[in-house]
């Protein structure tokens, strides 16, 4: 997570995972607050449930927030890819 943060703190999100903040009865790893988006990183040794992104993301959706979920081994494959995806959800 630390590693996905000093990629996300300098497009504005902040670190949430410590438990500090909950949104639709969930903890999000990274909140970017102006902007009411959330990134979640999911671990598949803690996320077996493939049915549990989109859940996840349909939660905060619900709470007034758009949502990504960024696969731990998709990081490690193609980092500039991930950020990407956050850039754009961020301009949209």
């Amino acid at each position: 997570e630390s590693f996905l943060l000093s990629h996300l703190e300098p497009l504005g999100f902040r670190y949430t995972g410590d438990f500090s903040t909950f949104v639709a009865q969930q903890n999000p790893d990274f909140i970017h607050r102006k902007k009411n988006i959330i990134v979640e990183l999911f671990g598949r040794y803690w996320h077996t449930d493939p049915k549990e992104e989109r859940r996840r993301i349909n939660k905060y959706k619900r709470a007034g927030y758009k949502a990504i979920v960024i696969w731990d081994d998709a990081l490690k494959h193609n980092l500039s890819a991930q950020i990407n995806r956050v850039s754009r959800l961020l301009a949209s």
